[in-house]
This record gives structure tokens, sequence and C-alpha cells, in this order.
């Protein structure tokens, strides 16, 4: 059968999105002549559940009595097989009398409801009969009264009596409601939804003798689409005995001429070929024997004619299973028609004490939704004040592994020999002006520079002197005295290294690397000079400890200034920059704060507003 081809061609390949953007397009070249003047007036705005759901003008219903003559809902024909359909939307709160008068004007037998009152939290339909047995309810210028209920697995009957209240007249009203059709959703089985048709024919409610039947979902495109797609094309396979020559995307475009949207979904449209095809195996049961003849046959034909070798094939490689996922948990889809309408009998009756509040949906389209608790909200406006703790580390994060150090030859040096009184009488002028302020600061500036080189100038030249005056105050040597030439030369040497700067002699690393041993006989060559000669020595070091100690003195002051004010300037700097963070840190949260009291108010301003409407 082609039909069941062209199924199976679009679940392999995976396009039936495809399909249907491709039906979208052809319908756009259909209707694109076809005007919406009527429902887009300012006085029938309020009348529309969705405002992109909007009645042809050329198919629209017309009320004639009235304070209106606008409803949304269209006329939708099929000359060919003598079929016609009203489709609708779920009446609102406002618009139950202009469904029920035209229910009335229609002469229409029955109601079809693919949809319940209440899906996600939100009002699709507003109930506009008696929900209860013998409860009797008023609409405008009609009176409806529940007569009975009868419940089967995925639909309810429901028999209602519609009386005019200006003549008195009254009609018996059948309603049909099924309840497992989710919304952009379709039923689980093609079966289920075809004994709700069959009934629905088989109750008459498509005969001559009264008006077309009244079909409606939420909005009465997709799921009203749907079921008018299945009953015709069936109908047509009825009449022209050719299933095999059935197009059901020509039958769809056909729909859409009366009607925007007809079947919202692909997966609306594959369900619809799907029952489609279920319809006609009940209709026509020798076809399909047929068909599984012809593949039984084909089968078999292939069995016989493969190959069986004497060997095995070998055995391929074992692959590694992957792990295996926990069962998902499914929604409990088993649920009864029954069932279904004590859940929305129970919804409506909180719809009726005021719990369910109007409000407006994701897409702008005016709807009733559920009426939500603010406590959401305020919880919302608390997280404000709230201080944001840091996430806890978690405790299967692993630690880091401790670094290892390699091992290494240590060789432990020896340290120097702590020196004598002798020695360090001998290294206190060098320590004195060896220091380490004074060997690694630098000038502070060109005054600085030049005083110091003209201080160490006068210095040299006073050592010179000195040592020339060491010199010729030296005694005169005789042969019994025994002292070489040599011994003059190394007292000279060694009152040079004493009184010199240690730029010019040796450094304090050297002085204290040397042993108690080479001090000696320096101290006492110095100690046996002359008392007019160490007073001179020690006026000379007196007055360079006193130039030097003043210079460090002033120097290190004037770092001290200076660093103290860097300090400030970064205290300044810091104390800036955090009260710059705290002035923001409070405009964010003010901002915030008014952003959550507005939607907070909003919120509440449009549930008071469904309410006093519902109310009204």
């Amino acid at each position: 059968m082609f039909l069941i081809e062209e199924v199976q061609k679009l679940d392999r390949s995976a396009r039936w999105n495809y399909a249907f953007q491709v039906l979208n397009l052809e319908t756009r070249k259909v209707v694109e002549d076809f005007t919406l003047k009527a429902a887009r007036l300012p006085e029938h705005r309020n009348l529309n559940r969705y405002r992109d759901v909007l009645p042809y003008d050329h198919s629209r219903v017309e009320l004639h009595d009235g304070d209106t003559s606008y409803v949304n809902a269209n006329i939708v024909e099929v000359k060919e097989i003598g079929r016609k359909y009203i489709l609708t939307q779920g009446p609102l709160p406002d618009t139950c009398s202009h469904f029920w008068q035209m229910v009335w004007e229609q002469n229409s037998g029955t109601i079809i409801m693919l949809n319940k009152v209440i899906e996600k939290n939100a009002v699709k339909c507003h109930p506009y009969w008696p929900m209860g047995e013998d409860e009797i309810h008023e609409y405008g210028d009609y009176r409806v009264r529940n007569q009975s209920e009868r419940a089967e697995t995925a639909y309810v009957v429901r028999d209602l009596i519609l009386e005019h209240l200006p003549t008195g007249e009254t009609r018996n009203i059948k309603q049909f409601h099924y309840m497992l059709w989710p919304d952009f959703g379709v039923p689980s089985k093609a079966e289920t939804f075809l004994d709700f048709l069959y009934d629905i024919r088989d109750s008459g409610s498509f005969e001559d003798s009264q008006g077309p039947p009244v079909i409606h979902c939420s909005a009465g495109i997709g799921r009203s689409g749907t079921f008018c797609l299945v009953d015709s094309v069936l109908l047509k396979a009825e009449i022209d005995e050719k299933p095999d020559n059935i197009d059901v995307k020509d039958m769809l475009l056909h729909l859409r001429r009366y009607r925007v949207g007809l079947v919202q979904t692909p997966e609306q449209l594959r369900f619809s070929y799907l029952a489609i095809i279920q319809g006609i195996a009940n209709i026509y049961p020798e076809i399909f024997n047929v068909a599984d003849d012809k593949n039984d046959e084909s089968n078999k034909r292939k069995a016989d004619n493969e190959e069986v070798d004497d060997e095995p094939p070998p055995i391929p490689p074992r692959k590694r299973a992957p792990p295996e996922k926990p069962p998902r948990r499914l929604e409990n889809t088993e649920t009864t028609a029954a069932e279904e309408s004590l859940k929305q009998k129970k919804l409506v009756k909180n719809l009726r004490d005021g719990i369910v509040d109007g409000s407006s949906d994701e897409d702008g389209s005016d709807e009733e939704v559920l009426d939500l608790s603010a406590s959401e909200d305020e919880k919302d406006l608390l997280e404000l004040y709230e201080s944001e703790e840091e996430p806890a580390l978690d405790s299967r994060t692993e630690s880091p592994a401790p670094v290892s150090v390699p091992e290494c030859d240590y060789v432990e040096k020896p340290l120097p020999p702590i020196p004598t009184v002798a020695e360090k009488e001998c290294l206190k002028p060098v320590q004195k002006f060896e220091s380490h302020d004074d060997k690694e600061s630098k000038p502070d500036d060109d005054r600085e520079v030049s005083r110091k080189y003209s201080e160490k100038s006068e210095n040299e030249a006073t050592t010179n002197k000195d040592v020339e005056k060491d010199s010729q105050s030296l005694p005169l040597f005789t042969s019994e005295d025994e002292i070489e030439d040599g011994d003059v030369s190394q007292r000279k040497q060694s009152l040079s290294e004493t009184i010199a700067y240690p730029s010019e002699s040796r450094s304090l690393n050297e002085h204290s690397s040397k042993s108690s041993d080479t001090c000696q006989p320096m101290a006492s060559q110095v100690n046996s000079t002359d008392s007019g000669d160490g007073a001179s020595e020690a006026e000379s070091h007196t007055k360079y400890e006193n130039e030097d100690d003043k210079a460090r003195k002033e120097r290190e002051l004037r770092q001290r200034i200076r660093r103290d004010e860097k300090n400030k300037q970064t205290a300044e700097m810091v104390e800036k920059i955090k009260k710059k963070m705290q002035h923001q840190e409070i405009a964010a949260a003010r901002n915030a704060f008014l952003k959550k009291s507005l939607i907070a108010v909003g919120i509440s301003a449009v549930l008071l507003l469904g309410y006093y409407w519902l109310v009204a």
C-alpha cells in the first residue's frame, strides 16, 4: 500500500519535519488571498483566545442575534464526500453565551471536545457545561442541563439539554469529550482514537437531519484539524473504494483553505497517517492480507536462495558491553477517562471558587492560567539580602599529590673561626667604613655624588700625608738591630692598609676569612708605633665616622619619609577602590530589588485583574 511505504520512507529518513514544512509552504501559496478583517477589529480582539489563530472572513460563522455577530469559528466543508464541520476555539468566560448561540443557530446536535479543561497548569477551555449530573447553568439566553454521563476507556459521553430561554424551546445535545489527548501531542494508540471516531459516527452526529458537529480543542486547529483529516480521508476511501489512490496531503491542503493552521505539528501529521492506515485496514482487511502473503512468499524465496555453508562463520571479536543506564522513569499514562473526568471536576471546582485566575501565555496570547502563590516571588526578593556563600569543596575531589624532593649530597662547610680581641681591634676601623648601607646605597642626587667625590679626594690626600709623616719619623736602624729593609716596607704597608678606605684596600669578607695568625702580627706592629701617631689615627677615624654616620642618618630619614608617603598613597587608593566597589554593590542590589519588585507587582496586578474578570 502506498501510504505504508510513504510512512516507512519518512520514518527511515527522519524527514517528517521537512515534509511538514513543505506542506506549510504550499499552504501559504493557497491561502495568500484570504483575509482576516473581522477578527482584527478592535471590538473583537478580546473574543480571541490566541492572537495568531483567527478565522478567515470567507468561512467564518456569523451570529444573527445578540450584541455581536463575531465568534472565532469556521465552517470546514468537503463537498466531494458531503461532510461539514464547525471548528472553533475553546470558549472563554465571556464567549460561552456566543458558543451556545452558535450551536443553537447552526442546529448542531453534537459537540466534540478534544482537550481537557486544564492542561499543564493552564486553563485551555472554560467549562461551558454543567460538570455534575442534573446540574443546570445559564449562559446568556441559554440554559444547559447535564442529564447524564457515560465514561469509556479514553472519553466521556454527556447528554446535555439546551434550552432557549426567550422561546422555551429545548434540544438534545451530545458531547463527546476525549480525555487522553495531550496538548501539542498525539494519543498513545490509534485504535483508541478510531473507537472514539466510530462511536461519534454511530451516534448519527453527521446525519443531514442536523447541522454540522462543533469540534474544538484549545485553539481549534491542532487536535481538531487532525480529527477532521482522519475522518474525511477514511470517508473518502469508503466512498471511492480505492484506498490506494488516497492523497492525505492534498486533503489537508483543502481543509486549510477554511481555517488557518490545521494540524499543528509533524507528530500530529504522522499520527494522522497511522490512524488512516489502521482505519483502512479495518475497512479493507483483504488488502493487508494479500500484502502479508506477498511478504511471506518473498521472504521464503530469499531463504531458499541462500546457500548454507558447511563451516559456520567465524566468531566475531568480543566487544565490551556499554555500561547499563538506569531505567528511565515514565509517567503513568494508563489513566482512564473516568479518572481524568474526576480530576477535571476538582480543578473546575477550584476554578469557580476563585483559585484559578486569568493570565496570559508565554506567547502573549490571552489565556486563563492557574494562580501561582506569591511565595516564590517573596523568596526571590529575600534572596537579595542573603549572603552568597562560596560552594563547598566536593569531598570526592582528590587532594594534590605531595611534591617529591630529589635527594642531593650536601656537604656542610666549616664555619669561620671566631675572631679574638686583637682581631676585633684591627678589624674595627674596617667594619666602621665598610657597612652594607655605604656599599650598596646610591646617592640621592647630583649634589650628594659631588660631595662624596670631594670627601674621598680629601681623605686620600690626608692618608698620603700621614703615611709620609710616619715614614720620616721611623728611627734609623743599625746593624745591631739586624732589621732588614723589608721590615720598613712591611710596616709602611700595614699602616696604609689599616688607615685606607675599604674600596682601596681589602674588603670585610677578606678580613673575616683570615685566620688569627695573620691578624696578630698586624696588631703588634700597630701597637709598636709611637703615641703621637696613634692619636692622629684616632682623630681621623672619629672624623670619618661622624661624617658617614650623619650622611647615613640623613639618607635613612629621607628613605623612611618616602616609604611612608608611598604607603599612605597606597592606603588611600585601596580605600577609594573599596568605597567604589561598595557603591556598585549597593546600586546593583537596589536595581535587582526594584526589578523583582516590579515583576511581583505586575504579577499581582495581572492575577487581581484575572480574578475580577472571572468574578464578573
